[in-house]
């Protein structure tokens, strides 16, 4: 059986790609009239695709490619197959008009083989509006105002069941057999906690839950379960941390089975949670979680470590469909880096950067996986590629310029179809890269290519290669690379440094934030780096400020160490690129400035502009309308006066 690859473009529209790892295109559905798409949903099992835009919903067989159903609302924006593809729920936006004053239903659920509308009612969420199913959809759910309504063999006129009066807001079937069982959030109000409870249907009496785990801080939650619908994970979050420690918020993780055990999941470093997985023979659950760099372990179901994968920077999951390759990759703000790891053998096979990923999923092979760049989260490079998990590149697709792709998925394919094949660890054969990659070599601009190396500086911390003329006092450097040994001395240097400067800092009392400011002679004054760009503060302020300097002036002025922690890891996370004619730059780390776009940077420059300023003794200046004056400072721009250019000298060597 070919898997096929489904793909949405600007102009191309929804085209079908069959066959891994050598993809041809469909030329049936790309043929037909389907560039009005504004999204499109496969089933469960691969066997439907639907395509909803301006001209209706259509969906079709993939087995031949004909329409079985055509639903003419051109305002759909969200579709769900049900899990044995019996059903297709059509989501579009609640708005009250002139023609409905009162809103309309707009929620349809439609039956798939008559094309028949079996329900349709109000459902004003856009979060959450997806009703949910029991395996073999003789079990339908549906949250309204808190309510939960259940539905049985598929007759949709009458309700069999409710939960009143819990104030619900996420309800999930688990997808094992019969008897079902069902889980219920309920969110805590007023400093009570938030429950979450299963139970065995038809049993919905908080007295009847089968298990039950009560939690504080759980604004929202996710659900997790277990393919054998056992055991689920239950992530609980918070958008605002309110200790302080973290600026992502706080989540925490539980445990909870049908045999009534739960228990929270003990995670031993700090941070978020930013994945967690079952694995796909049931046995046991992954997560990564912690500040960057981020801990990956393997849990049993009694929630116990059974295997540590190490720190990296980590922020996916993605088991193979036979479970022996297990994939942990750094995405979204993330370079992309990846590592595919034997899962029986706890051996890494496969660690490389992919970066400008936005979509990943393992064939039904096992052994390829395709990744794929779209719009409009990223509007370059837009297509997909085909992986082997050894690392090799077997197909790649790029869109024709000026096109965008803006959804890529492959079809699901039942379990049992591809056996479990002997895993290798030497690299199979390939291609090469169709898509221009980054260039690990330092950065040139257009002007400075094919010029003598001696009419070029070397890199600057922005990396961008300058004339040395027109570099500001203090930033030239020599044009030879500095030698391994003098790397080794600079940093024990700087080291040395920072001691001194932590130690300059604690001497004293520390000021509270609000006691008047003072200054700060001592901490900024003989730091080699701090002379480089204080010289040029007239010029570029912004982009000069001495990250390690900050951290100390801030803990001088009495910000609390959590606060100045929290704008650490910001700072220590981000990444910058050039963009030119060219195209962009490799990434980069930066050890000065501020960040441009952010609130706090206008804060974080006055404090540090302030220490600065404070270093020029008041002697010396020229005396406007009977006052002293010997500095001006607007915005980031600094100017020093003096009567005399003796004096001017002697301000500007205390700042240099």
């Amino acid at each position: 059986m070919d898997q096929k690859i489904i793909c949405r473009t600007i102009k191309g529209g929804v085209q079908s790609w069959t066959g891994i790892p050598k993809p041809g295109r469909d030329k049936i559905l790309s043929d037909i009239e389907a560039k009005s798409c504004r999204i499109f949903e496969l089933s469960r099992n691969g066997k439907y695709l639907a395509c909803c835009g301006s001209k209706g919903v259509k969906i079709w067989n993939m087995s031949d490619w004909k329409i079985i159903l055509d639903v003419p609302l051109g305002q759909i924006a969200g579709a769900k197959f049900s899990p044995s593809e019996n059903f297709i729920s059509l989501w579009e936006p609640y708005a009250v008009t002139t023609e409905h004053p009162q809103g309309f239903d707009n929620l349809r659920i439609y039956k798939i083989s008559c094309g028949s509308l079996v329900k349709a009612y109000v459902q004003k969420r856009n979060v959450g509006w997806e009703p949910t199913w029991s395996p073999d959809d003789q079990l339908m759910a549906r949250n309204l105002n808190g309510d939960v309504h259940f539905f049985e063999k598929e007759n949709f006129a009458r309700i069999t069941h409710k939960i009143e009066g819990q104030k619900i807001r996420s309800v999930s079937i688990a997808p094992g057999p019969s008897p079902y069982h069902v889980l219920c959030y309920t969110p805590g109000f007023k400093g009570q906690p938030s429950f979450s409870r299963i139970f065995r249907f038809p049993n919905l009496e908080n007295t009847n839950a089968v298990a039950s785990r009560s939690f504080f801080q759980g604004e929202d939650i996710e659900i997790r379960w277990n393919k054998t619908g056992k055991e689920v994970l239950i992530m609980a979050s918070t958008e605002v941390d309110k200790s302080g420690a973290s600026y992502y918020g706080k989540n925490a993780l539980f445990y909870l089975d049908n045999k009534g055990n739960s228990a929270v999941v003990q995670l031993d470093k700090q941070g978020p949670i930013y994945a967690h997985e079952f694995t796909p023979d049931g046995k046991g659950f992954c997560v990564v979680y912690g500040f960057m760099p981020s801990v990956c372990k393997l849990f049993d179901l009694k929630c116990n470590v059974i295997r540590d994968y190490g720190p990296g920077h980590r922020n996916s999951i993605y088991y193979n469909p036979h479970g022996n390759l297990l994939m942990l990759g750094g995405f979204g703000n993330i370079s992309g880096k990846m590592e595919i790891w034997d899962v029986k053998r706890h051996k890494q096979i496969f660690k490389a950067e992919i970066p400008d990923v936005t979509y990943l999923c393992w064939a039904a092979d096992g052994e390829h996986f395709i990744t794929g760049t779209t719009a409009p989260r990223l509007r370059v490079n837009n297509g997909f590629k085909i992986w082997h998990y050894t690392g090799s590149l077997q197909y790649e697709f790029k869109v024709e310029e000026g096109d965008e792709l803006y959804q890529v998925a492959l079809q699901p394919i039942p379990e049992g179809i591809f056996p479990e094949k002997e895993i290798v660890t030497e690299q199979v054969p390939g291609i090469e890269y169709a898509t221009k990659q980054d260039s690990k070599k330092a950065y040139i601009p257009p002007s400075a290519r094919n010029r003598p190396a001696s009419d070029l500086s070397t890199r600057t911390q922005f990396g961008v290669y300058t004339k040395s003329s027109h570099l500001p006092p203090g930033l030239a450097m020599p044009a030879q690379p500095i030698a391994a040994a003098g790397k080794k001395k600079k940093k024990a240097s700087r080291n040395l440094e920072d001691q001194d400067i932590e130690k300059s800092v604690k001497t004293g009392p520390q000021p509270s934030l609000n006691a008047d400011v003072k200054p700060v002679p001592e901490i900024l004054k003989n730091d080699v780096e701090r002379n480089k760009r204080i010289s040029s503060l007239n010029k570029q302020a912004f982009d000069l400020i001495w990250s390690k300097g900050l951290w100390h002036i801030l803990r001088h002025y009495g910000i609390p160490d959590q606060i100045v922690t929290i704008i650490e890891n910001i700072y220590s996370q981000s990444r910058s690129r050039i963009l030119t004619t060219d195209g962009l730059s490799d990434e980069f780390s930066t050890s000065s400035g501020v960040l441009q776009g952010c609130i706090l940077s206008p804060h974080l420059f006055n404090l540090f502009l302030h220490a600065i300023l404070s270093l020029i003794p008041d002697e010396h200046g020229a005396k406007i309308g009977g006052v002293l004056v010997n500095k001006l400072a607007y915005a980031d721009d600094i100017d020093q006066l003096s009567t005399a250019a003796a004096d001017l000298q002697r301000q500007g060597d205390y700042l240099n």
